[in-house]
């Protein structure tokens, strides 16, 4: 497994573009330099070694769902809960996560196909809604999305 391609794979929330290489995914998106992805991780081990989790928050991060956390405007960090998603994670131990979509569009197989090196389990893919994030510090919270 490389982490430099872009594996096109339905993940814990909706179907993604995966990818430990940052600049080509902003490339593909077109997105800002200074508009970074999400990580995904596939444990709450593997969060440690990129995150320290605020005390209070704690609990909350161990048992959400679907849920990502921005720990500050420059680090947004989700745990996979899902086995399959996870043992696919697990080999690279954590990747950024973007939607498989154009930007403003809807999910089209066809363009993430095209701009993907790796399709996992094609016949798996299907579009599902997005993870909730929530923005945590030493003291407070603030649901985003």
């Amino acid at each position: 497994m490389n982490p430099n391609l872009i594996y096109l794979i339905q993940s814990d929330t909706t179907v993604g573009l995966h990818s430990q290489n940052l600049h080509r995914l902003q490339s593909i998106k077109s997105r800002p330099i200074d508009k970074n992805f999400i990580k995904v991780v596939s444990s709450l081990n593997e969060l440690k070694k990129h995150q320290r989790v605020p005390t209070i928050h704690k609990q909350r991060v161990r048992r959400a769902k679907k849920t990502t956390f921005a720990y500050s405007k420059k680090r947004a960090i989700r745990v996979s809960k899902d086995k399959k998603f996870n043992l696919f994670l697990q080999k690279f131990g954590w990747l950024y996560s973007s939607s498989a979509n154009q930007k403003a569009k809807k999910y089209d197989f066809d363009w993430s196909n095209h701009v993907s090196d790796v399709v996992v389990n094609p016949c798996l893919l299907k579009e599902s809604s997005s993870s909730k994030i929530y923005k945590i510090n030493n003291h407070k919270i603030k649901k985003i999305r």
